[in-house]
């Protein structure tokens, strides 16, 4: 999927949106996991409707930053989950 026309062009039909700031950060093992909102919050109510996006910095080596960022991650599913019968049963119809 191709974002960009050109270098520095957003194709007319794709938005870009960008984190305002730095809302709320957290340490998580050897990284640090950064919540920016698309929109400036300034109280409760500013989080409603509101983008986020999730950036989480580590250092797997010195010298060298580690960056992911995501907009939306999947969540795990939490069944409910059955056994699937190995055999399928004969059927007669008569």
């Amino acid at each position: 999927m191709k974002f960009s026309d050109g270098f520095w062009l957003m194709r007319p039909d794709v938005t870009a949106y960008y984190p305002q700031h730095v809302h709320d950060a957290e340490v998580q093992g050897e990284s640090l996991l950064l919540y920016g909102p698309f929109q400036r919050v300034e109280g409760r109510r500013g989080t409603t409707d509101v983008g986020l996006l999730t950036v989480r910095l580590s250092s797997p080596m010195e010298n060298v930053i580690h960056v992911e960022a995501w907009h939306h991650q999947g969540a795990l599913d939490p069944g409910p989950h059955f056994a699937k019968q190995e055999q399928v049963p004969e059927v007669s119809l008569y």
